[in-house]
């Protein structure tokens, strides 16, 4: 999944399963609701690229790109993730567990909030 906030469309690529969509575009807001399972998931915004690679299942996320803000909400299973401001790199490999994400590029500020479970290689800030 792709999300261009500037045309104000989303893009869904590889093999995605969708029960329910929502796309407020005059909000700024992306929501997908109810259960998603995709492979692959890529938002970039002007300021940076949040990548979401291999297997991840994902409950309910809302891509807010005026507040320059993504947040993964409820239960997030992710095997492997990139998120790359401009200003530098942090990833996250192996198996992640995330409840909920706040990705705050215009302070180049990742929060963590609620549960977050990290096996193997934490977190590597270059």
């Amino acid at each position: 999944m792709a999300v261009v906030p500037e045309s104000g469309r989303v893009r869904l690529e590889d093999e995605v399963d969708v029960r329910e969509m929502a796309v407020v575009p005059e909000s700024g807001r992306v929501r997908l609701e109810d259960e998603v399972d995709v492979r692959e998931m890529a938002v970039v915004q002007e300021s940076g690229r949040v990548r979401l690679e291999d297997e991840v299942d994902v409950r309910e996320m809302a891509v807010v790109p005026e507040s320059g803000r993504v947040r993964l909400e409820d239960e997030l299973d992710v095997r492997e993730m990139a998120v790359v401001p401009e200003s530098g790199r942090v990833r996250l490999e192996d198996e992640v567990d995330v409840r909920e994400m706040a990705v705050v590029p215009e302070s180049w500020r990742v929060q963590f909030e609620a549960d977050m479970e990290v096996f193997g290689k934490d977190m590597v800030r270059e």
